[in-house]
């Protein structure tokens, strides 16, 4: 894949939630997109984080059984597969840290190819690291599809807890890979 980056959009959330959205980043400019999310998790426990596209009209395309995944997880005592098809959703990662009353950074890295082609499916590669509540290393990669062929405009991250676990400040930037 060539390493040629353009930033396309940068949002950052300025209050916090538990669902965080970046509308109109994808175009007929580029085919492949990588989205890097940083965001901090003060929730108070360990939750799990999802994405998801937006459609044309920028709405969360959440309904149905439209996504297929599957994601390994690496490098603790508790190493896990997760493979999911018809869920309304992609999982990224499973983000403990071992304190996380501190406000943890976590940065996570998605690869979306084909979301404005109307023609294609669009398909994901993501991976992110963190450290877990045992204070073991914990790393994710995972692959998704959207089965679905329409053109999606934007991205979506959702915290699976409640209590706003994405803290104002989270940062989502895309880029158009050359």
């Amino acid at each position: 894949m060539s390493t040629n980056l353009q930033l396309v959009k940068t949002t950052t959330s300025t209050s916090n939630t538990d669902i965080f959205s970046v509308t109109d980043c994808f175009n007929e400019n580029y085919d492949v997109y990588k989205v890097v999310f940083t965001f901090i998790d003060a929730s108070g426990v360990a939750n799990n984080t999802f994405f998801r596209l937006l459609d044309s009209s920028n709405s969360a395309i959440s309904s149905g059984s439209l996504y297929d995944y599957a994601v390994r997880g690496i490098g603790t005592s508790s190493d896990h597969d997760n493979r999911q098809t018809g869920q309304n959703e992609i999982f990224l990662s499973f983000l403990p840290d071992k304190d996380l009353s501190n406000g943890k950074s976590r940065s996570q890295v998605a690869y979306i190819f084909n979301p404005f082609d109307s023609s294609s499916f669009t398909f994901t590669m993501h991976q992110t690291h963190g450290v877990t509540t045992g204070n073991e290393f914990i790393a994710h990669k995972g692959i998704g599809v959207l089965k679905q062929t329409a053109t999606h405009k934007g991205i979506q991250l959702i915290h699976s807890g409640s209590g706003n676990g994405i803290q104002s400040g989270a940062t989502i930037s895309v880029y158009g890979v050359k």
